[in-house]
């Protein structure tokens, strides 16, 4: 079974805050209408359900410390420069800050969705000059890219209260669109556990990089999981239609 997530949650549009640096202008710049990130959704999970839902790890054996389950997702949206404009995303990092009010132990990240993202590298051509005798003869090579696969979303920190994606345009996968992020959190109970959202991306402009930090709002900032969830619902798994 998997856990439903809504398909549309409210968006925010965002600026990318880009600091004054020495090969940039002595002020900071923003970067407008180019990023959205959704209002988070929140789930809570029994043990049982978390045992069940498809892509989620199933405790340990004989494991009975008591612990607290959520699911947190939202989306980023990457969207493309204005009409006219070559201004791509080079890459993005989406980070996770994981607390509670009582300190140690920290919540953690049990699963992160996507893991990973790749796509196929596209054939090479390599320009070549043969010279039989006296006549030069340009021809062109095809090197096959023998299936080779090129990650362009990874996820790091699966165990750890501060995971992350780093996500980066490839050749043919160019970093725009939404994307949907999810972990499933492990808690001690009766906490208060909060999460931080954290956006970074970086522009490829007039041909430097803008490297900056979106300026969420501020609900992203504090989300309280365990005031803001409600229980979760597991989608029925499709029954296969018998052959013939």
């Amino acid at each position: 079974m998997d856990i439903v997530i809504p398909a549309k949650l409210p968006e925010h549009a965002v600026d990318l805050v880009v600091p004054a640096t020495l090969q940039s202008p002595s002020v900071e710049d923003r970067i407008r209408s180019r990023l959205t990130v959704s209002a988070p959704f929140v789930a809570r999970l029994t043990r049982d359900q978390v045992a069940d839902a498809g892509g989620f790890p199933t405790p340990p054996p004989g494991d009975t410390t008591p612990c607290d389950y959520f699911v947190l997702a939202f989306f980023c949206g990457y969207r493309p420069p204005p009409e006219g404009m070559s201004e791509p995303f080079v890459d993005s990092r989406i980070g996770v800050r994981l607390g509670c009010m009582d300190g140690e132990p920290h919540p953690i990240a049990l699963s992160l969705s996507p893991p990973t993202s790749a796509a196929a590298v596209p054939p090479n051509f390599r320009f070549t000059v043969s010279v039989p005798l006296v006549v030069i003869e340009p021809a062109v090579e095809y090197v096959p890219a023998a299936d080779r696969q090129e990650q362009y979303i990874v996820a790091i920190g699966r165990g750890q209260s501060d995971p992350e994606w780093h996500l980066k345009a490839v050749r043919n996968q160019p970093l725009v669109g939404d994307v949907q992020f999810a972990l499933l959190v492990q808690s001690p109970p009766t906490r208060l556990v909060t999460a931080e959202i954290i956006v970074a991306a970086t522009v490829r402009r007039r041909g430097l990089l803008r490297r900056g930090r979106a300026d969420l709002p501020a609900l992203l900032h504090r989300i309280d999981l365990r005031g803001a969830a409600e229980p979760a619902v597991l989608a029925a798994p499709v029954e296969e239609l018998p052959p013939g």
